[in-house]
């Protein structure tokens, strides 16, 4: 105890010594709109569901529109009080969420994420975890995300696997109004995620109501207030998918055009010197203005035309002679 409690008074110590600082949220210049012109699907299927595309080999309906089961998408509509218009929405099937956006070029995928809430006075009581189950090809993303934990004069200790990876403490100091990309220790505390972290759970040792959440960082919700947080039932965090080898060699290789595309092992799931999957990419997208998918034929382009030959203009010498007479 003696022991975890000094850590938090470094980690406080640290907190006031530098303020927090986002990571960079993926590729700002990748935006959905990119798949507009793109071939993202397999032929037959859909490439939309409400105003999320859907590039393969994430998919929905007919089994051969994803790769397998861990990336089928179930397309709702949802006439809830936070969605009154009955819009289609995307949710990753086999671990229920919703999903705002798939990433084909940074290998991401932004989810809604549950909060969880403890304490006295708390307005729902939610404390199970998340587990992205044995064998699935995602993690939450330790480079995207961090955990938050709001509430007053709360420690919160975050578990994985049975063990407790990480904690952090907050104090009473300060009011609901401040950011919690600012708190620093006040109201709220924050700390990063281990890597390849599939499954949580989150306890609070402190009297009042607290939330725990991991949350993506330089999104719009980064901005939010602790009083906002208090209000919602979930927040966007990205995950991180790799495609494992038996669904690789099983449902896409095949459809992988090597003068186009390259694939290479990933250690996603694992520790770095062992490989738990693999990722393609197209071979030419080196600039902004087009990428393609290497899971679609046809959708990566091709090499850049050769250059033209060198031609040079040479003069011509001519020597003419004078005959005297």
């Amino acid at each position: 105890m003696v022991l975890k409690f000094a850590y938090i008074i470094v980690i406080l110590m640290i907190w006031c010594m530098y303020p927090l600082t986002s990571a960079q949220y993926l590729d700002e210049t990748i935006t959905s709109s990119q798949y507009e012109n793109m071939t993202i699907a397999r032929p037959g299927c859909d490439r939309k569901c409400g105003n999320v595309f859907i590039p393969f080999p994430f998919g929905m309906g007919r089994e051969n529109c994803y790769a397998s089961s861990w990336f089928e998408i179930d397309c709702r509509n949802n006439n809830t009080t936070t969605n009154s218009s009955g819009e289609q929405k995307p949710y990753l099937k086999y671990i229920d969420l919703e999903v705002k956006f798939i990433d084909l070029w940074n290998e991401a995928l932004i989810i809604m994420n549950p909060i969880y809430q403890s304490g006295k006075n708390c307005e729902r009581d939610k404390t199970g975890g998340i587990n992205l189950k044995g064998g699935s090809p995602f993690v939450y993303s330790a480079r995207y995300n961090t955990f938050l934990a709001v509430g007053c004069g709360n420690t919160a200790s975050f578990w994985s696997n049975g063990e407790e990876v990480r904690a952090c403490a907050s104090m009473c100091n300060g009011d609901d109004l401040i950011k919690v990309a600012n708190c620093r220790g006040r109201k709220c505390c924050q700390t990063s995620l281990p890597r390849h972290l599939s499954e949580y759970n989150v306890s609070f040792d402190g009297q009042e109501c607290a939330y725990g959440l991991i949350i993506a960082v330089r999104l719009g919700y980064w901005n939010l207030t602790i009083k906002d947080v208090k209000h919602l039932n979930e927040v966007p965090a990205v995950l991180e998918w790799e495609i494992p080898f038996d669904t690789f060699y099983s449902n896409i290789s095949f459809l992988i055009d090597p003068a186009v595309a390259i694939c290479y092992n990933t250690s996603l799931k694992q520790h770095p010197d062992y490989y738990s999957g693999k990722l393609c990419r197209c071979r030419y997208d080196d600039d902004d203005d087009f990428k393609g998918s290497p899971y679609i034929r046809g959708s990566c382009k091709g090499p850049p035309p050769p250059p033209p030959p060198d031609i040079k203009s040479h003069g011509k010498w001519a020597i003419i002679g004078i005959r005297m007479k």
